[in-house]
């Protein structure tokens, strides 16, 4: 809108300066001629073009201030703006206003590792700006969370996903922040994440019920496929080794069994140790588990060499991010699909 607007203001300035000057040049050319001057060219030829102008660049004024004057739900305003710091939540969000309530967008970029990634000055102006902050918590934003600390310090509402949930702890009490992988618990969120929106968007309460029930009955149905393909896979042979600690919440919905991860952290930016590495090993024939599996985009070494002391095959998994257009991960819901073939393939 600003674009055109500068346009026409440009273009109109343009006409009363050609007008103007025109006029300008054909009464010097009419005073060097020796006849008589010519009407059209009179000093106020400009006149009637400066009224024109006058009148357009009032009609803009009013236009300005009309379109300036009212916001809208749709995210035409920065007030009006959810940004969430993955394209996961992004897009869970994204089905909670399903009526246009607000714009929403991401953070962190989709294949980027969420736990390294550090805020630029363009990304924290955009999160200054926002309505409401939707982060996972727990430390998957391991590189954003002082910013994130901030920036809720400074005014601008954050909602930690994994404070609205029952989390899963590791031995030394931290909590993992991989709860997306379980459809039920993304599920269990949305009711008091929909609340939170409708608080802070100054929205009508329940606004947002429709958008959440379907949201619902369709993670319900989800869940009800996943199951389903879980099943085809004979319990002894429900056996998981991972690149690091990012499936706990599948294995608990869905009956697997964790031998081990080739890094026992929940963040990705742990390394390897050689020692446990072939601990791992070990494990791994014991269990009779038949697949390592891994993030895309992460490292493979470490899990190739794994997978040629073990005899496991290496799958690839969208865990932290979504995955990029026809991949079949690019969505949540098309993640949870994609991965879970992946997985009930290799261990059938």
């Amino acid at each position: 809108m600003r674009i055109i607007l500068t346009m026409v203001v440009d273009m109109s300035i343009a006409r009363m300066t050609l007008g103007v000057d025109g006029g300008m040049n054909d009464a010097r050319r009419s005073r060097r001629s020796s006849g008589p001057r010519s009407k059209r060219c009179r000093p106020n030829s400009g006149v009637p073009r400066l009224r024109s102008v006058a009148v357009v660049l009032v009609a803009v004024a009013v236009l300005v201030a009309a379109c300036g004057g009212s916001s809208t739900a749709s995210g035409g305003d920065n007030s009006e703006t959810i940004v969430a710091t993955t394209g996961i939540w992004a897009d869970v969000v994204g089905q909670l206003v399903c009526g246009g309530q607000a714009e929403v967008s991401q953070l962190i970029p989709d294949g980027a590792d969420p736990h390294g990634y550090e805020a630029s000055l363009a990304d924290r102006g955009r999160l200054d700006d926002a309505a409401l902050v939707v982060a996972n918590g727990a430390g998957l934003e391991e590189g954003l969370d002082d910013t994130i600390d901030s920036v809720a310090s400074d005014g601008t509402p954050v909602v930690r996903i994994t404070e609205l949930v029952d989390t899963i702890t590791d031995e030394d009490g931290r909590v993992n922040p991989h709860l997306w992988m379980d459809p039920v618990r993304v599920s269990d969120v949305l009711a008091p994440l929909a609340a939170r929106i409708e608080e802070e968007l100054a929205l009508t309460p329940g606004e947002l019920s429709g958008c959440l029930e379907d949201t619902v009955s369709r993670i319900s149905r989800l869940d009800t496929e996943l199951s389903g393909l879980v099943a085809t896979v004979p319990p002894a042979r429900r056996l998981l080794i991972t690149d690091h600690d990012d499936l706990p919440y599948l294995a608990d919905r869905y009956g697997f069994t964790i031998v081990g991860s080739l890094v026992p952290s929940s963040s990705s930016l742990a390394g390897v140790d050689p020692r446990h590495l072939e601990d791992l090993a070990d494990a791994a024939r014991r269990s009779g588990a038949p697949a390592v599996f891994i993030e895309v985009g992460e490292s493979s070494a470490d899990a190739e060499s794994l997978a040629k002391r073990a005899g496991l095959r290496v799958v690839e998994l969208y865990i932290g991010s979504l995955g990029p257009p026809g991949s079949g991960a690019d969505t949540w819901e098309g993640l949870l699909r994609t991965d879970m073939t992946a997985i009930v393939e290799a261990l059938r």
